[in-house]
């Protein structure tokens, strides 16, 4: 087998897998893990001062969902650019 056809092959494989856990693993560890004492201490003390019309991006589990205060945010834009 030509060795540009092994690269070809490998880097298929690598990307397969990589879409795998971008897809997969990393959302649950996200959510598992994702959400600290000290980072979720700064989402309750920064996210209830939104006001308006909101664009949140790269929203991935929503996380921050929880900490937007309905009586100051009349709108809500969640942007997730991970087509996947």
């Amino acid at each position: 087998m030509p060795r540009e056809t092994i690269n070809i092959r490998l880097a298929f494989s690598k990307t397969k897998l990589m879409s795998f856990y971008r897809n997969h693993i990393y959302p649950h560890l996200v959510d598992r893990l994702g959400d600290p004492p000290p980072i979720r201490k700064v989402r309750q003390q920064i996210i209830p001062l939104a006001q308006g019309k909101v664009l949140e991006i790269g929203v991935g589990s929503g996380a921050n969902f929880r900490h937007y205060d309905p009586a100051r945010v009349n709108k809500l834009y969640a942007l997730e650019p991970n087509r996947e």
